[in-house]
């Protein structure tokens, strides 16, 4: 009633119960559904190669080179029958060695037997040029 030493007289506390609004949570977006390729492998090809040029020395017709082209499956048959190396053309490169020697064989009976008989045949230096090419003179 009175309030004789200047104090406020405090007015009873009414709690109000705190309504709380829920604000809408941003959804996170969806990632889209990428469907997954199967990987197919391409097909199985024949075994190939191919001379894509031939040249020689005019100067000197014995000398000359091969550029050859082939494909992973000629590759593999030619390790199915036992030719290896380092690298394709390493295999390539003793396949067609062997073809050579063959030629040379057949031109010369008796050759391929005596050793002697090709002591005279011409020698072959290989260098390789990079590229996956070997120079042969």
């Amino acid at each position: 009633m009175f309030n004789w030493f200047g104090k406020k007289k405090e007015e009873p506390v009414v709690e109000v119960p705190l309504v709380v609004v829920e604000q809408p949570v941003a959804k996170k977006p969806k990632k889209p559904r990428v469907k997954k390729e199967k990987v197919v492998p391409p097909p199985k090809q024949e075994p190939r190669v191919d001379v894509l040029k031939f040249d020689f020395d005019p100067k000197n017709p014995r000398i000359g080179s091969i550029e050859l082209d082939w494909n992973s499956e000629f590759v593999e048959l030619l390790t199915e029958h036992g030719y290896y190396g380092n690298s394709e053309e390493d295999i390539v490169d003793s396949w067609l060695n062997d073809v050579c020697k063959t030629i040379i064989a057949n031109q010369f009976p008796g050759a391929a037997a005596n050793a002697a008989a090709l002591a005279g045949a011409n020698i072959v230096n290989r260098k390789k040029v990079g590229e996956g090419k070997t120079e042969v003179s």
